[in-house]
This record gives C-alpha cells, structure tokens and sequence, in this order.
C-alpha cells in the first residue's frame, strides 16, 4: 500500500440531548394506549471521514458533515385477555439533515453527504391468539404487518454528483409493506413453528449519486419451519445435567430464488451508462443444534 500525507483534521466534535416523554393510559385491565415523543440524533460514523479523505486527494479541509436529526411521533393500542393479543400503532419520524451515501467508482470508497429533510410515517399491526386443546396441546397463530410510507419532503441538489431531489420522491432500499405470519404448536415438549414472510417490493438506489431510481425490485415470499424439543434428563436417568434441547430450523423451506432487498445501480466498467446489481437472497438451509442446560 501507499501512504499520502493529509493536509486536512479529520475530526468532529458533536453533543446532544435526546429527549423522550410518553403517556400510557389503562382504560381497562385489558385495554391500553399511549402516545410519545422523541428526538434523537445519529452522527456520521469514521467511514463517513474516510471517505471524505478519499474523495479528496490533497484537501486541506474536510467537507462538513453534520449528525442526522430525527423528530419521532408514536401513538397506538392493545388489547389483551387470556390468549388473545391485538396491538396497532401510528408512527411518523421526520429527519433533517438527512445522510445520503454515494458511491465513488473511481477510489472504491463512499461519501456522506447530508440531503435535507426526509419523513417516514405508517402503521403496524399485531395480532395473535392461543387455543389450547386437551389431547393436542396448544397452537397460536400469529399475524405481523407494517407498511411504510419514506420519501423525502425538501428539494435538494449537489452539484458533484447530479444528484437532485424533490419532496414527495420516495426513498430507495424501503419496502412498503412487510407482512409476517405462521403458526405455533406447542405439545408435550415439542415446539414447532411454522412461518412466512413477504418483504415488498421497493425502489431501486443509484448508488453514484445516492438517489432513487423509478424502477422497483420485486416483492417475494419465503417460508421457514422450526422444531424444538426439550428433554429432561433426571428422567432420562442422566446425573448430570437438568435438560437438554434438540432444535432443527430449516429456511427458505421452499429454496425461492430471490433478489435480497439491497438493489443497485452503478457505472459499468465495460459500457457507458449504469448497470443494476444485485444479491441473490440465502438458498434454503437447515441447521441442527443441541444445547445441554447445567
């Protein structure tokens, strides 16, 4: 490697109060809901600098990166009695400063920028329920769901890169829905849990210039299965020891072939213009464990 002496300081000195007030209220014993606020704040990380110094090649002052805000609104409810579980909530989380990454295809590195202000605002819902079954044991269903709405809500432009935002243009690399659900039963020792996932689809990043493309990658849906069982091994007439637990865990149960949710667009180094990339998701695989509980 080389070394090539840098004239610049790569160094920041940030502090900050991140606040949180909340409220819960019980109507019932089985009803409740809450509301609360929050700021908090991310700082640019040492890859930011590095990447600055890279981008740079005898700077005598680093670009200024400033930490990421975030305003962040929550309101929402459940419900609970015996078996059943129902919760929904509200959110909104509104950014300033917003980092956006950009690829430089010349040095390898990538840059931080900040690109104005940004919000995120949906709902998720949860539901399950556990019916229990005197020769059978007990089976719970269960249900997860969230959708989110990330676009950007001021205009921005950096003259380096091309790159030019306006507000409503949506944000890369967020899926807009995600959608969880399956089944567990649970009988005599045994624990099997079956589930699907659906991660939709969402837009494509230019990853040159750190905004979004209007092409989208697909959604798709993956299935997993889990068993457990848990023996005890003073029955097993073992002296030593209190149980032992067996689990196999199978993933992508169905071996989809699928894109993984990181998508993007870049230079070719063969051609003009931009090329998508992207990573097929992990094939199916199955996984033993047996762990021993002294």
């Amino acid at each position: 490697g080389f070394f090539y002496p840098f004239a610049g300081s790569p160094t920041d000195d940030e502090s900050y109060i991140a606040p949180t007030v909340g409220i819960n209220y019980k109507f019932t014993n089985n009803l409740a809901a809450w509301f609360a606020f929050g700021q908090n704040i991310k700082f640019p990380d040492i890859g930011a600098f590095y990447g600055a110094v890279a981008q740079n090649a005898v700077p005598t002052q680093l670009p200024t990166i400033k930490p990421e805000h975030v305003n962040d609104f929550e309101a929402g409810a459940r419900y609970e009695a015996g078996g059943l579980y129902l919760e929904a909530d509200l959110y909104r989380e509104d950014f300033t400063n917003t980092f956006i990454s950009q690829f430089n295809n010349t040095t390898g590195t990538s840059n931080i920028i900040n690109g104005g202000t940004s919000r995120y605002e949906g709902f998720e819902i949860q539901a399950r329920d556990t019916f229990r079954f005197t020769s059978y044991g007990s089976v719970t269903p269960f249900l997860n769901y969230s959708y989110n709405h990330a676009q950007y809500t001021s205009s921005f432009s950096d003259s380096t890169s091309g790159l030019t935002v306006l507000p409503g243009e949506p944000i890369a690399n967020v899926p807009v829905d995600l959608v969880q659900f399956g089944v567990d039963w649970n009988y005599e020792g045994f624990d099997l849990t079956a589930r699907g996932r659906r991660i939709g689809g969402q837009f494509i990043i230019n990853s040159m210039t750190g905004g979004t493309t209007g092409d989208k990658n697909p959604a798709y849906f993956i299935a997993d299965i889990g068993v457990v069982k848990t023996f005890s091994l003073h029955s097993l007439g073992v002296g030593f020891g209190k149980s032992v637990q067996i689990a196999l865990n199978v993933t992508n149960l169905f071996n989809k072939y699928y894109y993984d949710t990181f998508e993007y667009y870049q230079t070719s180094g063969n051609a003009t213009g931009l090329e998508l990339n992207a990573t097929p998701g992990a094939p199916r695989a199955v996984v033993g464990r047996i762990d021993v509980n002294f």
